[in-house]
């Protein structure tokens, strides 16, 4: 489906991407070119965000280090890291410093901590945007970006303004949590925030070689609840791992190490969501970068009409034409939810029918070619006839189902380029309002 479906979609999505710089080269804001430059940077690499949230000192740059197979991030027993820092593959090792002012610096691993931690670069006064970190690790696609985020919940302030900034452009998180304590109220409101935004949350409860199984036990029924509490989800995963003893095991090459850490059931889940499921909650968070920018849109276009100086009969008349706008906003957005989240559902659901319809089909159809290819055999002893009908229902089965797998694939696409159909008609719809009310009520 990679070849087909998804890349049609994605390819729309890119197109609209022209669109939405348009737009935003016509409104007069620095923070809406920044926000459309950056959800454009993103989609155009194709990139996926797992980006590793929580509490500060709960362990998050150590799992990381764990994914890299190597002591890369900085670690330590003070709140350490105080900026954004993407990771992606690359075969060779190389790290980019990316200040506020645009300006990229390249430097090398022993100097990274200069860049990154709150110790060497208290309250950011180098005035680092983002670390971009390319090192050539195996554990997941290649396509995934890991990011790692300031702790929330520290003495500074800006390390969780940082973060809180950071969750809408995250497509996948990993929320880390601790056995010391479990859950705090200050990860329950940044849980609260992370569930409005983000669909897909792997639930971390890291250190837990500080406590013995039956604490353990308690501790994961207890977080669990305040989970469910607060996302509204019933089936919660949570994984109960030492990412410390992990790292070691994976440094000293010791494979009973890393089992007795506990991390390989959360490697394995997570390594099987990335193989199935990526590419769909990709596609559905590309479309959330969008919605979020038009919502972003519009909020300054109603702020700025709020500014201007105009007759009141006039001004009137615009509010007026403004809120029959944002009724179009919001009706496009409830089409839009409606079509990639209900009725995507619904093609999966579609799916799983067509395979057990397919199942039925194969059986009949590798019966009967197995019917009629028999009296050509039946001369033979029963040895020899065994022996053709084995490598006859082979090739039968290979056959049948490779026909099969083309129909099915058809019809899938299909069904997704039927729903794009409609999300395309939709969506220029929008783009195409906002751009006329623009027009009409601020830019004369």
């Amino acid at each position: 489906m990679r070849d087909t479906a998804y890349d049609i979609m994605q390819e729309n999505i890119k197109n609209f991407l022209k669109q939405i710089k348009n737009l935003s080269e016509e409104i007069d804001s620095e923070s809406i070119k920044r926000l459309a430059s950056s959800i454009e940077e993103k989609i155009k690499k194709d990139a996926f965000y797992l980006v590793v949230l929580g509490q500060f000192k709960r362990g998050k740059s150590t799992l990381i280090n764990y994914m890299l197979g190597t002591n890369l991030l900085p670690t330590g027993v003070l709140p350490l890291t105080s900026s954004i820092t993407k990771i992606y593959y690359s075969p060779e090792v190389k790290i980019d410093v990316i200040f506020n002012n645009g300006v990229k610096k390249e430097i090398p691993v022993d100097k990274l901590e200069l860049y990154c931690t709150e110790k060497r670069n208290p309250k950011n006064q180098k005035g680092v945007d983002t670390i971009e970190i390319g090192y050539p690790f195996d554990f997941l696609n290649r396509d995934v970006v890991i990011v790692d985020t300031p702790g929330i919940g520290s003495i500074y302030q800006h390390n969780t303004d940082v973060t809180y900034e950071f969750i809408d452009k995250s497509d996948a998180v990993i929320f880390v949590l601790s056995v010391d304590p479990p859950i705090t109220e200050v990860e329950k409101q940044f849980l609260l925030k992370i569930a409005e935004s983000v669909d897909k949350i792997f639930f971390v409860i890291n250190k837990c070689d500080l406590t013995n199984r039956n604490e353990l036990e308690e501790i994961v029924t207890f977080t669990k609840n305040v989970i469910r509490d607060i996302t509204k989800k019933e089936n919660i995963n949570i994984f109960p791992l030492s990412a410390k003893m992990a790292l070691e095991g994976k440094v000293q090459d010791r494979r009973e190490v890393i089992k007795k850490s506990g991390i390989e059931i959360f490697e394995e889940e997570l390594k099987r969501f990335l193989r199935n499921e990526k590419e769909k909650v990709q596609f559905l968070s590309n479309l959330k970068s969008l919605d979020s920018f038009l919502e972003v849109c519009r909020t300054f276009l109603e702020s700025d009409m709020k500014l201007k100086v105009m007759p009141l009969k006039q001004l009137e008349e615009n509010i007026e034409k403004f809120d029959e706008f944002l009724d179009k906003i919001n009706r496009n957005k409830i089409e839009i939810y409606k079509l990639f989240k209900v009725e995507m559902n619904d093609i999966l659901t579609s799916f799983d029918e067509q395979i057990e319809k397919i199942k039925k089909e194969i059986t009949i159809n590798i019966t009967k070619k197995v019917k009629d290819y028999y009296p050509s055999i039946a001369r033979f002893k029963r040895l020899k006839q065994k022996e053709y009908l084995e490598r006859y229902l082979e090739e039968a089965i290979v056959q049948e189902f490779e026909f099969q797998k083309r129909g099915l694939e058809k019809y899938v696409e299909d069904q997704f380029a039927f729903l794009l159909s409609r999300y395309c008609e939709k969506i220029n719809e929008l783009i195409k309002s906002i751009k006329d009310t623009a027009k009409e009520l601020f830019f004369y």
